[in-house]
């Protein structure tokens, strides 16, 4: 399932997606069909490393792990930018 990565607001009424940067520290995750999930600690530092390697510039990720309520458990992250 295609998705697209989006910072985590710290306003968790906040309902606008933000744009990452490098200096993103907490991610989120909103799948094709508008779902939102948070990545757990683990999946966040995988996810800050890849971006500042770059990855920002993908258009999709994929992220292999369990889901527990509205948080995944992260076993890796794979950004795509075709």
């Amino acid at each position: 399932m295609p998705t697209a990565i989006r910072r985590q607001k710290q306003d968790k009424n906040a309902s606008t997606p933000c744009n990452v940067s490098q200096t993103t520290a907490a991610f989120a995750l909103e799948t094709s069909d508008g779902k939102v999930y948070k990545l757990d600690a683990s999946g966040n530092v995988k996810a800050s490393t890849e971006i500042r390697k770059g990855a920002a510039k993908a258009s999709r990720v994929t992220v292999p792990g369990t889901a527990e309520g509205q948080t995944i458990e992260v076993d890796s992250i794979n950004f795509d930018s075709k």
